[in-house]
């Protein structure tokens, strides 16, 4: 009964249908990443957001209803990339190399600001955000599903379990990887690829 309610206060009050409007969302959400990233959790509220966008507290509230809303809005923007880059993923490349790309897409995700990767991944396993966390996975899940059915992928014998699994093991090494402060995500995606290639029991190409 909780998650409409939990799902409506996530929600932005509004959708920005002009220019100005949209540009201001996108300097307040910019605003809660750096304020996020510069005082953590702890030091994130909607006044220190304000702030840092220099916005009012009564124009913020015009688009976000309180910080979890903010939060969800900046969860939502972090993924929207990375999960735009696997959709388009082209079906005609090899399976290694598309799951090269979905492994570099990941590890560039994570170390292109590793204090705002390593926070949102611990607001998104908080009970406030599982529903929005999942529709995350669940989106990165299907591309890896549809990769392990391709001709030239590695025979497993359930794929959504072989999604899950590797999926777990991508995120457990990029997530050591930011919390080390690892910059170089060239080395870090080479590394997880052959974690990666070593659970399907393939070698990994030249």
């Amino acid at each position: 009964m909780k998650k409409p309610a939990k799902r409506a206060a996530q929600k932005p009050r509004r959708t920005p249908a002009q220019s100005r409007s949209a540009e201001t969302v996108a300097v307040i959400v910019e605003a809660a990443a750096r304020v996020l990233e510069l005082r953590g959790l702890d030091g994130f509220n909607t006044n220190a957001v304000a702030e840092r966008a220099g916005v009012s507290i009564g124009s913020l509230y015009q688009y976000f209803r309180n910080k979890d809303a903010l939060l969800a809005s900046l969860i939502e923007q972090q993924a929207e990339p990375f999960i735009r880059i696997l959709e388009t993923i082209p079906r005609d490349v090899p399976f290694q190399t598309a799951l090269l790309q979905l492994i570099e897409a990941s590890a560039h995700q994570q170390l292109q600001r590793p204090e705002l990767s390593r926070l949102l991944d611990f607001i998104e396993r908080q009970a406030t955000f599982e529903d929005l966390a999942k529709r995350t996975i669940d989106r990165v899940q299907r591309v890896l599903i549809e990769l392990l059915k391709r001709k030239d992928a590695p025979p497993v014998d359930n794929r959504l379990e072989a999604a899950l699994e590797v999926l777990s093991l991508i995120r457990a090494l990029t997530d050591a990887a930011g919390e080390r402060g690892e910059k170089n995500h060239a080395r870090l995606a080479s590394r997880i690829h052959g974690a990666v290639c070593g659970y399907f029991g393939i070698a990994r190409p030249l």
